[in-house]
């Protein structure tokens, strides 16, 4: 009888946290079995920031790590009472704050981490984010292509970049150097009449100017189309390797896989891995004859309605 268990290649264990309420475990759960299937050679140490989880949501997360014989994984209760006055809209969740307060939370010897929001399926190696030297960067991230005016709005330099903070490399070093939870803390409070997206608008405040710039192909919004990106600033080569090479697919809008009627690119990745643990038996709910019947009919219109679409933006524009 063969030996199953993976080979693990002599590196420290990589670090990456992820932040939940007791609504995303299922969804966490997806994200986690993509991370460990697709990183077999390593050994993590996965972090979950849990607002609210009940236990029978943990044993079902911790299960699903058992699995796969190579993580270990910490639960870390955050008390949100605090920071109720933090403002939150439409599907943005407190939660998604989580993230600000790391150094106050995870191991204090940790001088770095991987950040993963709990909507993201990781497609490939994510060795080469840990081995990155972030020197005096707070953080890695990858620069949201839907920005448009986020920087103007924030009031920062005009050529510093607005990344997306689904997917970051974290200093926390520095973070607890330079007290930067203090400081988004003060930001979010100060600027909340500005804010959109929320703690993505204080990470981007506080820390503009010492960003390092990853790849799209580490935070690969699903609902990216390849012309998209060759409307950006992007050369057709850096296109072509973000395409054929994407690492992490983000789930960003309202629009999320487990919605049949959403209809969003890469569903079959997360219902995929998120068969592989206790939620194995989920179904969508909203699937049923008629959404199925009509989903091709949607397909087929839908390039027509974003040809009007558009149409109708340059209309507005030129007036």
């Amino acid at each position: 009888m063969g030996d199953d268990r993976p080979i693990l290649l002599p590196m420290n264990r990589i670090h990456c946290v992820f932040s939940t309420d007791d609504n995303f475990c299922q969804h966490l759960a997806a994200t986690l079995a993509s991370l460990l299937v697709n990183n077999k050679q390593y050994l993590f140490h996965l972090h979950v920031i849990a607002g609210g989880v009940s236990e029978l949501n943990r044993r079902k997360i911790r299960s699903l790590v058992e699995t796969f014989g190579n993580a270990e994984l910490n639960f870390y209760q955050f008390d949100e009472r605090p920071y109720q006055h933090l403002r939150i809209d439409g599907h943005i969740r407190l939660a998604s704050y989580f993230r600000l307060f790391l150094p106050h939370i995870l191991p204090d010897d940790l001088d770095k981490v991987i950040y993963l929001d709990a909507d993201v399926i990781v497609r490939g190696d994510v060795a080469e984010l840990w081995k990155m030297d972030l020197g005096t960067s707070y953080i890695a991230g990858a620069f949201d292509p839907y920005s448009e005016g986020s920087v103007l709005r924030l009031g920062l330099p005009l050529s510093h970049k607005y990344i997306n903070a689904g997917v970051l490399v974290v200093n926390l070093r520095l973070w607890r150097e330079e007290d930067l939870v203090r400081r988004f803390i003060q930001y979010a409070e100060d600027n909340s009449d500005i804010l959109i997206f929320h703690d993505q608008d204080t990470l981007n405040g506080v820390c503009s100017g010492r960003i390092i710039d990853l790849s799209l192909r580490w935070n690969f919004q699903a609902k990216t189309k390849k012309l998209d990106l060759k409307n950006s600033d992007l050369s057709e080569q850096s296109v072509k390797e973000i395409m054929s090479d994407i690492r992490i697919v983000h789930f960003t809008t309202q629009k999320k896989p487990w919605n049949y009627r959403d209809d969003v690119k890469y569903e079959h990745e997360y219902l995929y891995y998120l068969s592989l643990g206790d939620w194995r038996d989920f179904r969508q709910s909203d699937r049923s004859f008629l959404n199925i019947m009509l989903r091709p009919v949607k397909r087929f219109f839908a390039p027509v309605n974003k040809m009007r679409w558009a149409a109708m933006s340059f209309i507005k524009n030129k007036l």
